[in-house]
């Protein structure tokens, strides 16, 4: 009886991890919905190619962002356009909406994060270290410069996926800082702006 016990308690174990979200409350999420096992970025690659070339924006490199993979999950993605690749992957924040059920938005004071197209701009030195300033292209994400929406790290996002919800952001795309450091360079030498598509 003991040992059915313990084979029941290890399959709950593997098949679930607890997380918490904004409100602090503790929630069940299925590892196989984490996991995403079957996500290709190759159709938003080509989107995105296809926009920046029409767009004439940089065609050598972009980043996609897809929010509707859970936080605990590799959802920022720097892709080589003319390969149709991904290079870099890693975690990002998802805006925590400042309590607000809405889950995007481009309203200043929102706390949320915005879809869209973004332009990277300059590079500078914020409260948080090393960040980009990034212009919204869209009507979902227009007000993101007046925002203070930038593209930065914090020690608060891992490395490498977990099974739980990582820290929220007040709308800013926020990056582990050693992933941030990977992809500076393809930011800072690239010859036209790049750039960062959100979608869900």
């Amino acid at each position: 009886m003991k040992f059915i016990i313990y084979c029941i308690f290890w399959v709950l174990f593997i098949s679930c991890s607890i997380s918490e979200n904004k409100k602090g409350e503790k929630k069940f999420v299925i590892l196989d919905k984490i996991r995403n096992k079957n996500y290709n970025p190759k159709p938003e690659i080509l989107t995105l190619k296809s926009y920046c070339k029409k767009k004439a924006y940089n065609e050598q490199y972009g980043i996609i962002i897809n929010f509707s993979i859970h936080s605990g999950k590799n959802r920022f993605f720097l892709c080589d356009l003319e390969e149709e690749k991904v290079i870099i992957e890693g975690l990002v924040c998802h805006g925590s909406c400042s309590g607000n059920d809405k889950e995007f938005s481009n309203i200043e004071g929102s706390g949320c994060s915005s879809l869209g197209h973004y332009k990277i701009g300059n590079k500078y030195n914020g409260d948080f270290g090393t960040a980009y300033k990034l212009y919204g292209l869209d009507e979902t994400n227009s007000n993101v410069f007046e925002r203070f929406v930038v593209l930065h790290s914090h020690s608060c996002v891992p490395k490498r996926e977990v099974f739980y919800e990582i820290c929220l952001s007040l709308g800013c795309p926020t990056l582990n800082p050693e992933i941030l450091k990977e992809i500076e360079p393809y930011l800072d030498e690239a010859s036209k702006p790049i750039i960062i598509w959100g979608i869900k």
